[in-house]
Parts: structure tokens; C-alpha cells; sequence
């Protein structure tokens, strides 16, 4: 099942925890015929404050006995599924109802409220903001990633190891290579320097045999 029509036209019922969200009624009067069949067999569960997800887990219930398909915010729902133990038993559809922005509200002529707008698009701007969510949702649905063995998918941070080595050996072999030009340069100028006294002693002794000679 991988697309709206699937869902409104198939056995499954929508479940959604009934907290005042305007999605059931919005689904109920939609002109677009999917979403009204949506809508039409939408159940609501109760809002309970006493469980640790406030009822959401009456919809889970309902999902993993296979009557329902559950709505809910997108990283919210992996959360809870990851959370309660059934992040691989399930799967979110590509498509989505409505996208959702989180907002800061202020008073009106709050003074450092541009001050927080320039904050935060810089953050978003600078991607920040998706690199701490990714780093937030890896972590806590590592369920997710996990089949029945407990056997994680690999990631870039598990071959990290090699990479390293790799570098650390390129680096001694660079290191290695300036040592030997320099240790090589130093040996051609003290043999130089040898050779060049050589030849001045000898044209000396034979300046002073021509010398004798002469005299």
C-alpha cells in the first residue's frame, strides 16, 4: 500500500487520537474523493493523560492487529513506534496529508523578535536544524534499523575505522618520503664539500713541485 487511493479504497479503517486536531473534519469535507473515504472511516480514541502517549497506543494496537492505518505527526509516529518496541514491524507511506512548520509566538512588538527570526534562519540556512533532526531520529528509533537478529544496518560512522588508518598511512609514507629527499640532499652536499678539498690539496702540491722545478 503506497499511495492515498490505496489507503481510502482498501479494508483498512484511519485512526487518529482525538486531541482536537482539525484533520478528521478537514478529511470528512474534503472535495477530493479519496480523502473523504478517509474521512468517512476515521475512528477517533480517546485523549487519556494517564498513558505515556495519551491514547496514541489504542491506535497502535489497532495498526499491528491489521485493521487500521494510523495518522499521526510523522516523526512523533516513528517515535512512538520505535519507543513501544515496533518500529520494524510497521512502515510510514510516502505521501502525506499536510505539511506541519513548528513557530515560536510572541507578543506583539516583542523586542527580540528579530532577533530570533535572524537566529533561527541562519540555523535552518546553515542546515543545523536537519543535521540535529537526523541526528535526534537516528537515535532514537535505532529500532528501526534493527531486524529480529538485533543486527544494525551499517552507516558511514561504522567504517570510519579505516578510513582513518588510511589517512594515518598516507601520512607516515609522506613523512617518510621528506625525510629520506632531505637525509639525501644533506649526504650529496658533505660528499661535495669532501671532493672539492681533495682537488685543492693536489693542485697545491703540484703549484709547489712546478714551483721547485722552475727555480
Amino acid at each position: 500500500m503506497k499511495t492515498i487511493e490505496d489507503l481510502a479504497f482498501s479494508d483498512l479503517r484511519l485512526c487518529m487520537l482525538d486531541y482536537g486536531e482539525f484533520v478528521p473534519g478537514a478529511l470528512a469535507s474534503s472535495s477530493d474523493a479519496a480523502l473523504a473515504a478517509l474521512g468517512a472511516k476515521t475512528d477517533l480514541t480517546p485523549h487519556l493523560k494517564g498513558l505515556d502517549y495519551n491514547g496514541e497506543e489504542a491506535c497502535v494496537e489497532r495498526v499491528l492487529a491489521g485493521t487500521h492505518a494510523h495518522t499521526e505527526t510523522y516523526s512523533y509516529a516513528k517515535l512512538i513506534y520505535s519507543d513501544l518496541g515496533h518500529g520494524a514491524s510497521v512502515y510510514a507511506m510516502k505521501p502525506q496529508l499536510y505539511e506541519g512548520n513548528l513557530a515560536f509566538f510572541f507578543r506583539r512588538k516583542t523586542p527580540w523578535k528579530d532577533k530570533f527570526n535572524d537566529g533561527i534562519k541562519r540555523l535552518v540556512e546553515s542546515g543545523l536544524v536537519q543535521k540535529w533532526y537526523n541526528e535526534i531520529m537516528k537515535e532514537k528509533t535505532a529500532a528501526v534499523t534493527s531486524g529480529p537478529s538485533g543486527l544494525t544496518s551499517l552507516a558511514v560512522a561504522h567504517l570510519q575505522g579505516p578510513f582513518i588508518l588510511l589517512a594515518l598511512g598516507l601520512l607516515l609514507a609522506l613523512l617518510a618520503f621528506a625525510a629520506e629527499i632531505v637525509s639525501n640532499g644533506i649526504g650529496h652536499r658533505a660528499k661535495g664539500s669532501l671532493e672539492g678539498g681533495g682537488r685543492g690539496s693536489g693542485e697545491a702540491l703540484v703549484d709547489r713541485r712546478l714551483g721547485d722545478i722552475e727555480a
